[in-house]
């Protein structure tokens, strides 16, 4: 059966940021956050990002199969480490004092998936980030602007970033939470699909 209209996008994210990713770019969508249990260690963090991703399209998809759900997980990695939300001031501060001087990598897991039409879709975009050399006081004074305790590797790019940043590799967006360019083409590739041609 092919798809004669796109069925209602549904986002299972709580996230601000990819939000506004995603109203920027014009998808109409509804919001709709899942409580899922996040895996943080034991395998490769790729893997790691997509396991998670993929647990809140599916729950998500079981609550609305009607619809066409977007999950997503984004995850920091350095020194084979991933590096989450920072536990405290003083968390975050080694956190960037890490970073300092160094590259990155973040990576978007993202999974499309549809009950209805029998659709899943999955895929994931790594972005490498150069960290400036942070002192005490450019740290701290960074730390003084932004809220980094809700935020993976305790910075956000979109907010003073450019105190932190030296250099993208990759798309910015998906550093914030969201590769979008990617995520549109695959939205745009379902609705021209039948669901039978999408593997």
């Amino acid at each position: 059966m092919k798809m004669t209209k796109m069925p209602p996008i549904i986002l299972a994210s709580q996230s601000p940021r990819r939000t506004k990713l995603l109203s920027e770019a014009g998808v109409a969508f509804e919001v709709c956050p899942v409580e899922v249990e996040e895996l943080s260690a034991g395998r490769h963090f790729c893997h790691i990002a997509l396991i998670n991703a993929l647990s809140k399209a599916h729950q998500s998809s079981r609550l609305h199969p009607e619809a066409m759900v977007i999950g997503a997980d984004t995850v920091i990695e350095l020194d084979h480490k991933i590096i989450g939300k920072p536990g405290s001031l003083e968390d975050a501060r080694r956190i960037l004092a890490r970073l300092s001087g160094r590259r990155h990598a973040v990576s978007t897991a993202i999974c499309i998936c549809s009950v209805q039409f029998d659709i899943e879709v999955r895929f994931i975009e790594t972005t490498f980030v150069d960290f400036r050399e942070l002192d005490d006081t450019i740290i701290c004074d960074y730390m003084s602007k932004v809220d980094v305790l809700d935020k993976a590797g305790a910075y956000n790019i979109d907010e003073h970033g450019d105190m932190l940043v030296a250099n993208i590799i990759g798309e910015k967006d998906n550093v914030i939470g969201l590769p979008r360019k990617k995520l549109l083409q695959a939205i745009y590739a379902i609705e021209a699909l039948s669901p039978s041609a999408i593997s």
